[in-house]
């Protein structure tokens, strides 16, 4: 357990020594360089081997508790990527809606084996709730996305690999009127890249309320193909959410080569079958909800990682 949970802290602090205390609660003491303050992690669930549930506890920089839920794949897990629509249907829009949950066990219904789902795209909430972003799912494009949103995405190319980019990355030449690429297997958007490829990205947006303290949901990859979504509680005592530069900070803490923040506030479900006998459960609390609460927020679309087999 300790050296799976320490492969998520890839680097020294640079201002001051990093003290390790490993058993089976441990706590990470790092130096100044992050701005939030390293409590304690604990690994929580192993759903199968590679596919590890993590549970983080932060402090921000006034000193109000965070908590943070991780699910790991590694590269070597076995495991696939799948967009999550309402009723593991192909259709977008359209009053269409459902929680994560709901999500995922439609599509375990139809045969697949789900290790782990949450929310992606916006969308909107209050109309027909038509995603912003683009939705591509089993090679069909259900839906392009916005030219008024402009949303960045993440992808799974039909060959296999994991690509990220902004809006008009979808287009060939980054240009709408020569067309869609057609080389996208799966994909679904979230608004703002925070590292691409290694490479810190500005994040700049008028809507500052977007960038303040909120709940929050992130897929990420690492450069050796490993895959972490996490989503951080927020908005209730136990839990004070994230800015999106704390976000941004934590992607790199779990080693991000490339992160996409996704949709955050009630939005924000992590779904993994850590229920009893394996079943499918929302492991976090959204808006400090209970896990098995009836409230929580339909979506649009999401994101599922799955098992052949």
């Amino acid at each position: 357990a300790g050296d799976a949970l320490l492969s998520l802290f890839s680097a020294e602090a640079e201002n001051g020594a990093l003290a390790v205390n490993v058993g089976t609660e441990f706590s990470i003491t790092e130096g100044e360089r992050y701005s939030m303050e390293f409590v304690s992690a604990e690994r929580t669930a192993v759903v199968r081997e590679g596919v590890h549930l993590y549970e983080f506890h932060y402090k921000n920089a006034g000193g109000s508790p965070v908590i943070v839920y991780a699910a790991e794949i590694k590269a070597n897990s076995g495991c696939t990527l799948a967009a999550a629509t309402v009723n593991d249907g192909y259709e977008v829009g359209n009053n269409l809606s459902q929680t994560v949950l709901g999500m995922a066990e439609a599509a375990q219904a139809n045969g697949k084996n789900v290790m782990c789902a949450v929310n992606s795209g916006f969308f909107a909430l209050s109309g027909n709730k038509q995603p912003e972003g683009v939705v591509v799912k089993d090679g069909q494009v259900l839906y392009q996305g916005s030219g008024v949103y402009t949303r960045e995405w993440w992808g799974l190319t039909k060959s296999g690999e994991i690509v990220f980019g902004e809006y008009y990355d979808l287009y060939i030449d980054n240009d709408p009127k020569k067309g869609f690429r057609d080389d996208l297997q799966q994909a679904t958007a979230g608004n703002h890249l925070l590292w691409l490829e290694g490479e810190e990205v500005e994040i700049i947006d008028s809507d500052t309320a977007l960038l303040g303290a909120n709940p929050r949901s992130c897929f990420l990859v690492r450069e050796n193909g490993d895959i972490v979504i996490f989503v951080a509680d927020g908005r209730y005592e136990g839990s004070a959410g994230l800015t999106m530069e704390e976000e941004q900070e934590i992607a790199r803490r779990m080693g991000a080569y490339s992160a996409l923040n996704l949709d955050g506030g009630g939005s924000s479900q992590l779904v993994l079958p850590t229920g009893e006998n394996g079943a499918l459960e929302v492991v976090n609390r959204p808006l400090g909800a209970a896990s098995d609460s009836s409230g929580h927020r339909m979506v649009a679309d999401g994101i599922l990682v799955l098992f052949p087999g």
